[in-house]
């Protein structure tokens, strides 16, 4: 894999997970200094999945940061920023469901039944552009690009091979201008790929890096509307402000750039404003949600409620897979030419994306745990968590396409354990997506 990513730049399998641009290139040498001794103090420590790195953290902190510490909130580290993970004061180690498990069900079903507000700004955000940037793009992403200004996309981006090199939002803000948001731990790494293809003489368009200087709250909730007309002049009916639309908005006196798109899988806006006046978004949110008992939610929430919507996340959109193998050929417009298109085509799959429901109250996958039909290993989970608002476990998995899932008993291993887990054929959280378009 190695030689391949030197040669190719991609590889075979994902080398994501010892790309040493997950880390950041703020961090410096006093980090990795830290890290490193670090490193010696845990090795014989059991892993357990709740613990985090201590050594050099807060690094980069959002404009929030004080008010979702004020509320006890355990954060996690991703790209050197500190995320809320769940609102709880401390939680143990263990394998096993912890005290949070209630806490999290509670997260999710203030966003499903009512509203929550989450601190989300490690997601990493540029600025392109320049008279190229509509070219330049289309030429990197599979999906088509917005034309008209205030347009958003989903798109994946592929390599030269045909797999994927990474996931965007582009929103159009004007005529030659785009603004991208992308994974906060994919930051440099999709920093270096884009700079490569935009640094080309031919390509008149400039890339800046925002990641710094913006942050992201979301707001998501069947009175998420209430809440944000309740803080801003402007119009933000349904009629007004569509599902996969972009404006700008003025909360609270603070120019915000909102996105009404979902993770949560329920009416949603996502809210970028500068980084520095991000606490004055948030307290007027916050204030204007009280009478709704909003509820602060983490990343822990998100994941239930990702998985609950069959939404592909970062452990799925890997190098060694493809629009096909995650099915997602919606994304990829066959009308038009793009990086990859044709490696992606001609690419045969080996294996195929599966929502799995497992039978199991005591515990949820990680992810990488594998899959089995009988006694033949079939496959391996990639995403995995307990889905509050339908009542089960939740895993997505790759299993093998020649494997007989059909009417076969699939089991997932699982602490020294094989749980019954079954094929979802279809989406177990409103299929047809009339919350997320309300």
């Amino acid at each position: 894999a190695l030689a391949q990513w030197i040669v190719h730049g991609s590889a075979d399998i994902s080398p994501r997970a010892f790309d040493p641009r997950r880390f950041g290139g703020e961090l410096g040498a006093e980090y990795a200094r830290a890290r490193a001794i670090e490193d010696y103090t845990i090795r014989q420590a059991l892993p357990y999945p709740q613990h985090q790195r201590q050594a050099c953290r807060g690094v980069r902190v959002s404009g929030v940061h004080a008010q979702t510490q004020a509320l006890g909130v355990l954060f996690e580290e991703v790209g050197g920023w500190e995320r809320p993970r769940v609102y709880a004061p401390d939680e143990p180690l263990a394998w096993q469901r912890t005290k949070i498990f209630d806490i999290v069900a509670d997260e999710c079903r203030a966003v499903r039944e009512r509203v929550g507000l989450g601190d989300f700004s490690a997601f990493a955000k540029f600025e392109l552009e320049g008279a190229g940037a509509e070219p330049f793009l289309d030429a990197v992403c599979a999906n088509l690009i917005p034309r008209k200004v205030g347009g958003t996309c989903l798109t994946l981006m592929l390599n030269r091979r045909g797999t994927i090199e990474g996931e965007a939002i582009i929103v159009r803000t004007g005529q030659d201008c785009f603004y991208l948001v992308v994974g906060g731990v994919s930051e440099h790494r999709l920093w270096d790929w884009l700079t490569i293809h935009c640094g080309v003489p031919m390509i008149k368009a400039e890339l800046v890096n925002r990641t710094g200087e913006v942050g992201v709250l979301t707001l998501a909730g069947p009175v998420a509307r209430d809440v944000l007309a309740a803080c801003t002049p402007d119009d933000v009916s349904t009629g007004n402000f569509r599902w996969r639309q972009a404006r700008e908005l003025s909360i609270a006196g603070v120019p915000c750039l909102a996105l009404r798109l979902s993770f949560t899988g329920e009416l949603a806006w996502e809210l970028h404003a500068a980084n520095d006046r991000l606490s004055e978004v948030w307290t007027a949110l916050w204030t204007a949600g009280q009478p709704y008992r909003m509820a602060a939610f983490g990343s822990k929430a998100l994941d239930s409620l990702r998985l609950e919507k069959y939404y592909r996340g970062g452990h799925e959109l890997a190098n060694d897979t493809c629009h096909k193998d995650v099915g997602q050929m919606r994304f990829a417009r066959l009308d038009k030419d793009f990086i990859g298109k044709q490696a992606m085509l001609v690419r045969e799959s080996s294996s195929k994306i599966t929502l799995l429901a497992l039978d199991d109250a005591e515990t949820e996958c990680l992810g990488g745990e594998a899959v089995f039909v009988g006694h033949d290993l079939v496959g391996s989970v990639t995403s995995a968590a307990y889905g509050h608002s339908v009542g089960t476990s939740l895993a997505i998995a790759f299993v093998k396409n020649n494997a007989k899932t059909q009417g076969e008993q699939l089991t997932v291993a699982l602490l020294g354990r094989r749980i019954v887990a079954r094929v979802l054929e279809e989406v177990p959280y409103d299929p047809d997506n009339l919350r997320v378009r309300s």
